[in-house]
């Protein structure tokens, strides 16, 4: 029996969407592996992934982190033959991003040779000066929506893991640049006693001295002497200056027994 061309027609339009779901699934996949990683390894696998999944002859990104730190890849097809010279390309994708944005074409000729490329660009957070990723085809016509539509879901994912990767990164500075402050604290908590260091998270919390009396199964003379001992031995100035060291040393559970100091290292990156 012969297919009629409509017949055909939606054939192909069925094995292109499921190529496109294929695709999507292995997109969504990325964050499993971005978790936890820093902002190269994010970039790096996403120019990886999207120019593998869209058969891509290039793809370029660059990020502006913090503190002026920029970052900047380019991932080149992988065919033997291939002729771009990445140091060019990279020197006129730079141009083509400084024109201004209403202005651009959406092809850029090859510096070297005498072809030209489509090409596709999205923001890596809110606009450009946050980051950009650009892909480029020299395919006439790209991208297409599901091309278009898989660039999208895939920058989407990179800007939340890259938005990750910018709070652990900040974490991890606030941990070092604190470190000698942690240190010193850790020693004045070990001057507390067992019962000290068990009244210690009631007044932090802001608890009376009657209630934590109350809660611990002892006079509120004791608890004053306590709260005296723990201020003194801390050497804080004040409750505030107290909760601050408090939060600096994890202390910030309220129970009935001893709070402990988390014994693990913080994480690095």
């Amino acid at each position: 029996m012969r297919r009629s061309p409509n017949s055909i027609e939606t054939l192909d339009e069925l094995l292109g969407v499921k190529a496109c779901l294929n695709d999507l699934v292995g997109i969504l996949a990325l964050p499993t592996i971005w978790n936890g990683r820093e902002h190269e390894h994010v970039l790096a696998t996403l120019l990886d992934a999207v120019r593998r999944v869209l058969e891509l002859d290039f793809v370029f990104a660059h990020l502006n982190i913090l503190d002026g730190e920029r970052l900047e890849m380019i991932r080149i097809g992988d065919a033997e033959d291939t002729n771009i010279d990445s140091d060019g390309l990279r020197l006129a994708l730079n141009g083509w991003l400084r024109n201004d944005p209403e202005k651009r074409t959406s092809v850029l000729d090859d510096p070297h040779e005498n072809s030209e490329f489509w090409l596709a660009s999205f923001c890596l957070g809110v606009d450009e000066r946050s980051g950009v990723l650009i892909a480029g085809s020299a395919r006439s016509g790209f991208p297409t929506k599901s091309e278009r539509l898989l660039l999208n879901v895939a920058v989407n994912e990179a800007t939340v893991g890259l938005r990750e990767a910018q709070h652990l990164s900040d974490q991890h500075s606030a941990e070092k640049a604190r470190g000698p402050e942690t240190t010193e604290l850790r020693t004045k908590y070990a001057r507390l006693t067992p019962r000290e260091r068990e009244v210690l998270p009631f007044v932090v919390a802001g608890r009376l001295s009657k209630q934590t009396a109350a809660e611990l199964g002892t006079s509120e003379v004791t608890i004053r002497v306590h709260r005296g001992q723990i201020m003194r031995k801390m050497q804080a100035q004040s409750l505030a200056e107290l909760i601050r060291m408090a939060d600096t040393l994890g202390i910030r559970q309220l129970s009935g027994s001893a709070e402990q100091i988390p014994s693990a290292k913080p994480r690095t990156i």
